[in-house]
């Protein structure tokens, strides 16, 4: 009974529950699209030598992440000759840290053993923590990285301790590298050193920067390298961002446009991790637990620590005055998940307190509970799409190959593909090039479109083999008329033999007959939409499966 009552041992108990609910289903049911696949030849570059100063591209142009993910992902890679599954583990690992982050993190602001405790089991239980712990992604480390940032600072300002600043710095040049919109997280520095009126000694601000900038060399390289095109495409950024709000009509537009988006992203965060019975109250229950914390709190310690656990809550809200691709996805939550995490911790915590709270409170954990994993059982523990725009899981896909390489007899066979991005094949070049050929000793060709973004490792289909196999990637961010036009097109050189369908993904196996009057059209098209087929092609000639290399 004595150990029951001991907190590290709760703790570690809990970490035990998180690896368990992170590993559950785990082989093969991971998120491998363009951009696991695109990191992971990016990596084989680096084993080549080919060494890397930045890494995955941002969503404005000219703009990277670090290249802190391919080096963490190298020996990863190398030891397991490109296992994926090895990889989601390796990140697994570093989400659970998170079950520890937010215990300590707890300590610092409330010194509530309890508080802790349930703020690192309702971490553990997370349904969105559980998808973000799966992600073959820079976006899968941003939370742990961005709580060890807080932390950090929690020390320097209510222990008094200096260590904690460098301890900050290290957990934001982490972050950057992540995704570099975590930049912003700088503002915070100068915000909190004024409000709680911290001064730290010379020789530690000294330490600090010049560590900051030893960690983002990186990034000064790159720039110094490429004439500051980083520097040149945010002040162009910002410079369109300053057009959008010209008039006042379109700045009130935009601006309610951007509340109306903030308040979504936070609704989905409190419903894919706490309570998910409706975005409005969540959104009422985390403002009802935020006054009954603060409530609760007497002197002026406790409630400087609770301004700083607010304002970590809600620091991304500056954010949200511009426009970005990142405002749209979970990803924009990456930084206050814990926050979250530990208002609802500390709001139950208090809510035993209030006469007749404990039935409110137990039934309250009790949903919250049910929510998780209710979410997880009801996807047999097999989540990973939360996070996708094109559900590509690698048991479907490792389906879908040794489907080509039996129905082809372990002949020579080339593929095509519409894929995202489109006329790129990055993803089936990396998993024929390396499931493909341990399994089966050879690669197939490819007969679409000539790769110059990123290196292929297939080769091109020159000697035009007789067996073809057309993939077809779930639709979500390709064009509505990409498969009408591949298809249409391909009708018109190749005969449809089957199609099969692995998880999201299509695949048509095709032969090229020496007798065209074989050939037909596969989709009984309308007159009015093989005219726009034909449009489609005359404009995009690459959706063609039969180029001239």
């Amino acid at each position: 009974m004595k150990l029951l009552k001991n907190p590290y041992f709760l703790l570690f108990l809990i970490c035990c529950v998180a690896l368990i609910l992170r590993v559950i289903n785990l082989k093969d049911n991971v998120l491998v699209a363009y951009d696991q696949a695109r990191d992971a030849q990016r990596v084989m570059e680096i084993m080549q030598k080919k060494l890397k100063i930045v890494g995955p591209e941002t969503d404005i142009p000219g703009v990277f992440n670090g290249p802190l993910l391919y080096y963490m992902l190298t020996p990863v890679y190398a030891l397991t000759n490109f296992n994926m599954n090895y990889a989601a583990l390796f990140f697994v690992l570093i989400n659970l840290s998170g079950v520890v982050l937010i215990y300590f993190s707890s300590q610092v602001l409330f010194n509530n053993k309890k508080i802790s405790l349930f703020a690192a089991l309702l971490w553990a239980v997370s349904y969105e923590q559980i998808n973000f712990s799966r992600y073959i992604s820079n976006a899968s480390p941003m939370s742990a990285s961005t709580i060890v940032f807080f932390l950090g600072l929690s020390i320097a300002l209510f222990k008094k301790k200096e260590i904690g600043l460098i301890i900050s710095v290290v957990g934001l040049a982490a972050a950057i590298h992540f995704n570099f919109y975590l930049v912003y997280l700088l503002i915070f520095y100068p915000i909190f050193f004024i409000t709680f009126k911290y001064r730290p000694s010379l020789k530690t601000c000294l330490t600090a920067i010049g560590l900051l900038i030893l960690l983002l060399s990186t990034f000064l390289i790159a720039e110094m390298k490429w004439r500051f095109m980083m520097t040149r495409s945010l002040l162009g950024y910002f410079g369109h961002q300053s057009t959008n709000y010209a008039s006042h009509l379109h700045f009130f537009t935009s601006l309610a446009d951007n509340g109306m988006r903030y308040y979504n992203r936070i609704s989905e965060a409190i419903g894919y991790s706490l309570f998910s019975y409706g975005k409005f109250a969540g959104f009422v229950l985390l403002f009802l637990f935020l006054g009954i914390v603060w409530k609760n709190k007497k002197n002026v310690d406790e409630k400087n620590k609770l301004l700083f656990l607010y304002i970590w809550l809600f620091s991304t809200l500056p954010l949200f005055l511009f426009k970005s691709g990142v405002l749209n996805v979970q990803v924009i939550n990456s930084s206050i998940f814990a926050p979250l995490t530990i208002v609802f911790a500390a709001g139950i915590y208090y809510l035993f307190k209030y006469q007749g709270g404990k039935i409110v409170g137990i039934l309250v954990v009790a949903l919250i509970l049910f929510s998780n994993l209710f979410q997880l059982a009801n996807e047999n523990f097999q989540n990973a799409k939360l996070l996708a725009l094109q559900p590509l899981i690698l048991k479907s896909e490792k389906k879908m190959i040794d489907y080509s390489y039996i129905a082809s007899e372990k002949k020579p066979f080339s593929i095509c593909a519409v894929t995202n991005p489109l006329f790129v094949n990055t993803l089936w070049s990396f998993l024929y090039t390396t499931y493909g050929k341990s399994r089966y000793g050879y690669v197939p060709t490819w007969s679409g479109q000539q790769q110059i973004l990123n290196k292929s490792y297939l080769p091109y289909d020159s000697e035009r083999t007789s067996v073809r196999y057309l993939i077809i990637e779930p639709s979500g961010g390709i064009p509505d008329s990409a498969r009408e036009a591949t298809i249409y097109l391909e009708d018109k050189v190749s005969q449809l033999v089957e199609e099969k369908t692995f998880g999201d993904i299509t695949i048509q196996k095709r032969v090229i007959p020496t007798d065209k009057a074989l050939l037909r059209d596969t989709q009984n098209l309308s007159q009015k939409q093989r005219l726009h087929a034909e449009f489609v092609n005359s404009v995009e000639a690459r959706y063609h499966c039969s180029i001239e290399y």
